[in-house]
């Protein structure tokens, strides 16, 4: 750890990150800490939406659709409603594109102990938004054929 990565701490038990991730951390894994809580959001993230198919972007655009979401986090029935799930919705993208996506297919990536507190701080937060969305049933019109069934 250099001197720019001192005080880079946070209380990782107390925003809702696995057990593992933190060991990680604490052991000064810092990239494989954040890129297996990003993995692990987004597996959540498939249970929660019942989409086992899904993963990554087409999963969250699926989740949080703007037409016809099967996760809200509210009732959607206000403009400030409206963005606060498309905020998330934006959010998720960001991690699932831009870490979980970087740090899989980049190996040579560094994460420092401050920008590991950061992502993780983030990726907490994204997991107690988690707690709070409800799934709805996809409409009949939005649900998708099984693979290999008659039209």
């Amino acid at each position: 750890m250099n001197a720019d990565d001192q005080g880079a701490t946070i209380e990782l038990s107390l925003i809702g990150l696995s057990e593992h991730a933190r060991n990680l951390h604490r052991d000064g894994y810092c990239r494989e800490a954040v890129r297996h809580e990003s993995q692990r959001l987004l597996n959540r993230l498939r249970i929660l939406a019942d989409q086992p198919e899904l993963d990554g972007q087409p999963l969250i655009e699926r989740a949080f659709s703007e037409k016809a979401p099967i996760l809200v986090l509210n009732d959607l029935s206000t403009r400030l409603e409206r963005n606060e799930q498309a905020g998330l919705r934006y959010l998720l993208l960001g991690v699932a594109r831009g870490v979980r996506n970087v740090l899989t297919h980049d190996i040579e990536r560094e994460v420092s102990a401050q920008d590991c507190a950061v992502w993780l701080g983030l990726i907490g937060w994204l997991h107690q938004q988690l707690d709070l969305v409800e799934y709805v049933a996809p409409a009949a019109e939005d649900a998708q054929p099984e693979p290999g069934a008659a039209p």
